[in-house]
């Protein structure tokens, strides 16, 4: 990725930077927003191809992130807290608060993920 970036050197010579930076910010923010492309383009790649998406259409609810919770592996501390993961979603998804049959139904999620956190660990063995 290449951006130009000009300015005229009698500018500079005299202590007039304002064309010289806004051609810095321009070419930066070009750099930038084709870096944060490629990386959720490789995210979205990776995503896929472990089965780790889940597509929504229309706006997110709790149920939804319910369900990508129950997709993915977490741990939990040492007194059995969950270290919950990071869910990654576009910017226009403002969550309402949940709702209490949610809160519910994410208490039984972690309670099954706790059990299947300490039934992995009674099988684990030291060489």
């Amino acid at each position: 990725m290449s951006a130009p970036i000009g300015w005229k050197a009698t500018d500079v010579m005299v202590g007039e930077f304002g064309e010289l930076l806004t051609s810095i910010d321009t070419a930066a923010e070009a750099y930038a927003s084709s870096v944060m492309q490629m990386v959720f383009n490789q995210i979205r790649t990776v995503t896929k191809t472990t089965g780790m998406i889940k597509q929504v259409s229309g706006p997110m609810t709790w149920d939804d992130v319910l369900d990508m919770l129950e997709m993915t592996e977490w741990s939990f501390d040492r007194d059995g807290n969950p270290n919950f993961p990071d869910i990654v979603t576009g910017p226009d998804n403002e969550m309402p608060p949940m709702e209490p049959h949610h809160h519910e139904r994410l208490g039984q999620i972690v309670e099954r993920k706790r059990e299947e956190h300490r039934a992995a660990r009674g099988t684990r063995r030291l060489s």
